[in-house]
């Protein structure tokens, strides 16, 4: 009879313990839409730790369109992808993912500081700030609708 009460008890703990685990993973949106960043855009400020170089990206316009392309024209020209993903919220207690913007431009040097997956800082319909991942880089980029 003990061995049955036992049995009996170890079920119901592990019941209890199965039911009250949370399961709140958010999957990753990958659509592009999802920030609404279709239209031309200008970089209005690019820092990297104590130095200013938006001037690197004067007179150039950013069009980013809905499907992904990515076209530079002004001052230089170039073509490429931008991409978009949520921020995920840790599963289990586990770290949050941040959400990212991925710029990959096909061109020049120029473009090589912009061309990698950037955290977002924040985005509203006009301004789109993001933030180098590797905190010690200290690298910042402001795109501002026009």
């Amino acid at each position: 009879m003990k061995r049955n009460s036992f049995i009996t008890l170890a079920a119901l703990i592990f019941a209890m313990i199965l039911g009250g685990c949370k399961k709140d993973y958010t999957p990753p949106n990958n659509s592009n839409n999802a920030l609404n960043i279709s239209g031309i855009w200008n970089i209005t400020s690019f820092v990297q730790k104590t130095e200013n170089k938006t001037s690197d990206f004067s007179g150039m316009d950013f069009n980013f369109s809905t499907d992904g392309t990515l076209k530079v024209t002004g001052t230089a020209t170039a073509n490429g992808e931008w991409s978009y993903t949520q921020a995920v919220t840790g599963t289990y207690g586990g770290p949050s993912s941040p959400a990212t913007f991925t710029i990959n431009l096909v061109s020049g040097s120029t473009f090589t500081k912009l061309s990698r997956t950037w955290n977002v800082g924040s985005s509203s319909a006009t301004i789109l700030v993001l933030d180098h991942p590797e905190v010690s880089e200290d690298e910042h980029v402001t795109f501002t609708k026009k």
